[in-house]
């Protein structure tokens, strides 16, 4: 069938997808292992979108393709994997998320976060250690998301760093946001001592206490309320910029675990 495909691209694949419904899970490998040979863009996707609904019985058979040398094979096995949303999933995809080529980590980490769960936590918390600061960044967010204490122990880890000055601001911010979510009231004074730190001879330590300022908007006690109506009224404009802005989310409902985001734009199986 996969020669028969790559020799005939104008084929209906409505139809080979009939035909496939024919199978039963037995044939869920064989169906897998086409993906490692099909050449067209949209037969690969009409097989990852199968999978993807008929697989729930068969992850474990399409998880084992997450071995494949081939990075575009292990990509879509991935990406099918987070649509089933199975938590039997998540060792394999813990596979892939340590995958050389990026690409395979960022649709290994879109999977994860599909998922959701302690486990698929526990591996996102690898991510913040990637090489790619967008795979580490869009990690931070899943992770805020999750509110999983599953996490909160190397998040408080790199929070109290003394290099934490150097990472990118986008970064920290990402870092700040996350730990106030996770740790919640235990957060605060960490926060508060990064929100009111001198920066008059440590100019890097600036984006670090205009995050950590943001942050507290996450943070509902009062005595944070206090802190942040002082920091209203700095000299410096942007810090009290931001620590208006920061009353005024503490002022709005909290955002539940579910909100939607759209850090990815998300890709079809290539």
């Amino acid at each position: 069938l996969t020669k028969y495909l790559n020799a005939n691209p104008e084929t209906n694949l409505d139809d080979v997808r009939a035909f496939l419904e024919l199978f039963d899970v037995v044939a869920i490998k064989a169906i897998t292992a086409m993906l490692c040979n099909l050449e067209h863009r949209p037969a690969r996707k009409m097989v990852c979108s199968f999978l993807s609904m008929r697989g729930g019985e068969g992850v474990d058979l399409i998880g084992s393709f997450v071995y494949d040398k081939r990075w575009y094979v292990v990509r879509n096995v991935a990406m099918v994997l987070g649509e089933i949303g199975e938590d039997r999933a998540v060792g394999y995809l813990r596979k892939s998320a340590g995958h050389p080529d990026h690409r395979v980590r960022q649709e290994s980490l879109r999977a994860l976060k599909r998922i959701g769960g302690l486990e698929a936590a526990r591996v996102l918390v690898s991510f913040l250690d990637d090489s790619e600061v967008e795979l580490r960044k869009h990690a931070l967010r899943a992770i805020k998301r999750e509110h999983s204490a599953a996490c909160l122990v190397e998040l408080r880890r790199r929070v109290e760093d003394p290099g934490l000055a150097a990472m990118d601001s986008d970064e920290t911010r990402e870092l700040l946001m996350a730990y106030s979510r996770v740790a919640g009231p235990a957060a605060t004074s960490h926060l508060l001592r990064l929100a009111k730190r001198s920066t008059l001879f440590a100019r890097r330590w600036f984006p670090v206490k205009l995050a950590a300022i943001e942050a507290l908007g996450s943070c509902r006690s009062g005595d944070v309320k206090a802190e942040l109506q002082i920091l209203g009224h700095h000299r410096n404009r942007a810090i009290a910029q931001a620590a208006r802005s920061a009353l005024t989310r503490r002022a709005q409902p909290a955002p539940g675990s579910a909100t939607a985001s759209n850090e990815f734009v998300e890709e079809t199986a290539s």
